[in-house]
């Protein structure tokens, strides 16, 4: 299965083209509105990548990756700059040889997959939670109806009971 990546910012340093040459399907994206674009077609990405300097543009990658997808985040980090550390599932520091970061990368890949399936169990899981819980409120709902029915008639014999006992002891 090949692995289906979203680049986004600059590639001042060709890693798209190794990504590409080790089997990667890589959608280089350069703006915000090209990137939402892409992210909203391509919800089932793998990972998306990151080399933009922090700032707002760097966020809203973020931001609407984390909502329009279940891909792993990877920044290619230029400098030590901090990057927050829960933003992103892995940040490439400075001169990491291309093996090793595309060999976590690999890793990030590795889990999103693993997410999309448990995501996926649990959707069926839920729909057919959904179904049973329908089911379950149907049956109950037709079980108020015979026990209304059923209360009705037993106070209609009730009634009658005693209509017949008020009659005779009028009579």
């Amino acid at each position: 299965m090949t692995a289906t990546v979203l680049h986004f910012g600059p590639d001042d340093c060709k890693r798209v083209l190794v990504l590409r040459s080790v089997g990667y399907s890589v959608d280089l994206c350069l703006s915000i509105s090209e990137f939402r674009s892409v992210i909203q077609q391509r919800a089932d990405a793998d990972a998306v990548l990151v080399t933009e300097r922090p700032g707002r543009k760097r966020q809203e990658v973020v931001t609407l990756t984390r909502e329009y997808s279940h891909a792993g985040l990877v920044l290619f980090d230029s400098s030590y700059d901090g990057a927050v550390e829960g933003e992103f599932d892995f940040v490439v520091p400075p001169q990491m040889p291309p093996e090793d970061w595309l060999q976590k990368i690999a890793d990030v890949i590795e889990r999103s997959w693993a997410l999309k399936v448990q995501s996926t169990a649990i959707r069926e899981q839920s729909a057919q939670l959904k179904k049973d819980s329908e089911m379950v409120r149907l049956q109950s709902m037709l079980e108020r109806q015979k026990s209304a029915t059923a209360r009705a008639r037993a106070e209609g014999l009730i009634e009658d009971i005693r209509k017949k006992a008020d009659s005779r002891e009028e009579g």
